[in-house]
């Protein structure tokens, strides 16, 4: 199966109260805000995530403080974010990108993949994603 996602972003952890309330996947990334312009430089991934309400999962996320330990001076935490309302896909597609990227934040999915092979194609703001492989058995 495949499974498409085209990702917006970024935007910074000051201005996440305007995210939407769709269902999706999430990646964070710790970055740089460059004001002159309004634009983030991306450094690393640290997390890819998914939700039922991206809006209400990022508002108070558990693991903030964590990724904010990854941090050096000067940087800030960004999101980018795809919609993806099918739970089961969403969830294997989430699976699909921890497996396959392996960010430090996360734990689950690191080492397995317990789907059928899967594709991923990835579109939009997707910095330090792979656009298209295939992963699982």
């Amino acid at each position: 199966e495949t499974i498409s996602l085209n990702f917006k972003g970024y935007r910074r952890d000051v201005n996440k109260g305007g995210l939407e309330q769709d269902a999706g996947i999430y990646c964070v990334y710790r970055c740089t805000y460059d004001s002159s312009d309004s634009t983030v430089i991306l450094k690393e991934l640290l997390y890819i995530g998914q939700a039922d309400n991206l809006h209400d999962r990022l508002a108070d996320h558990e693991k903030f403080d964590s990724w904010k330990r990854h941090l050096n001076k000067g940087e800030q935490i960004c999101y980018s974010r795809a919609h993806i309302g099918n739970k089961a896909l969403r969830l294997r597609a989430e699976a699909a990108l921890i497996c396959h990227h392996n960010p430090p934040e996360n734990t689950q999915h690191s080492d397995s993949f317990g789907y059928p092979a899967t594709r991923i194609l990835i579109s939009g703001e997707c910095e330090f994603l792979d656009t298209d492989f295939t992963i699982g058995k």
